[in-house]
């Protein structure tokens, strides 16, 4: 019995090892004893996943909307009559839900229209990867930024300001357009203001000529590549002159991209 009450740490009386050995041997048993006494469990397993069905269905849900909804459900919480903020709050901390920033998604995304969208997008992508002829995929975007931004946080020393050089006044915002393949950026051209087609028509006119040798403008075949523009679907993309550029440089393509 010594021997056993110093491999313990602390180490225990022999007289504390002789009266735990004599409880186990009336008891005959060698476990522990289960917990007994004490709150008995307020909800099942069923209604804890029911609590947590609520937050995946709304994530902003509060706990005093949970509490509410609980009380006033007689179907899966007819034997609760009241129930504690800090009691839903173990639940979903014991199922792994914590509180999160909120994320806006436009509820439209995953709709079946969306999904139709993206299923197209994506079998034409794999009908461009199995023609014969050589394609280039281009994406195109727009940007906009303007010369006063800068960082909101810095450094300096403990009771002085941190402060950077901007321009007297904001000015306007300048857009950049630009086009990048797997060969690089192909073309950039910042403007002042917003794009619109006008504006498109220029740039495509000189990706145009950045994309195309000259000895090849003109010419068509199997065996001449052909260029496809990936972008957004934004409204001056859909334009009829936009459309019309397209007809007139037939070895140019467009895809949108599906929201």
């Amino acid at each position: 019995m010594a021997e056993a009450g110093c491999r313990v740490q602390p180490n225990v009386p022999r007289s504390t090892v002789s009266s735990i050995i004599q409880t186990f041997r009336r008891e005959n048993r060698i476990g522990r004893q289960s917990c007994v006494g004490g709150q008995r469990r307020l909800l099942t397993d069923h209604q804890e996943q029911a609590i947590c069905n609520m937050v995946i269905a709304n994530n902003a849900i509060t706990l005093t909307q949970i509490r509410n909804a609980i009380l006033q459900d007689n179907a899966i919480f007819q034997n609760i009559n009241s129930i504690s903020i800090s009691t839903i709050d173990r639940v979903l901390k014991k199922h792994q839900m914590t509180m999160k920033q909120i994320y806006r998604v436009p509820f439209d995304r995953n709709t079946d229209r969306v999904k139709e969208l993206r299923y197209h997008y994506v079998q034409r992508i794999m009908a461009l990867e199995g023609n014969e002829t050589p394609h280039i995929l281009v994406f195109v975007d727009e940007a906009s930024f303007n010369l006063a931004k800068g960082r909101s946080r810095g450094r300096n020393i403990i009771g002085q300001w941190a402060t950077v050089d901007v321009p007297g006044q904001r000015g306007g915002n300048i857009t950049m357009c630009a086009a990048i393949s797997e060969n690089g950026v192909a073309t950039h051209i910042a403007s002042l203001g917003p794009y619109n087609t006008q504006k498109l028509l220029l740039f495509l006119d000189r990706l145009y000529i950045d994309l195309v040798p000259e000895n090849e403008r003109g010419l068509e075949g199997p065996h001449q590549p052909q260029f496809v523009i990936v972008w957004d679907n934004v409204s001056f993309h859909r334009g009829p002159l936009i459309r019309a550029w397209f007809t007139t440089h037939p070895r140019m393509h467009n895809v949108f991209l599906p929201p």
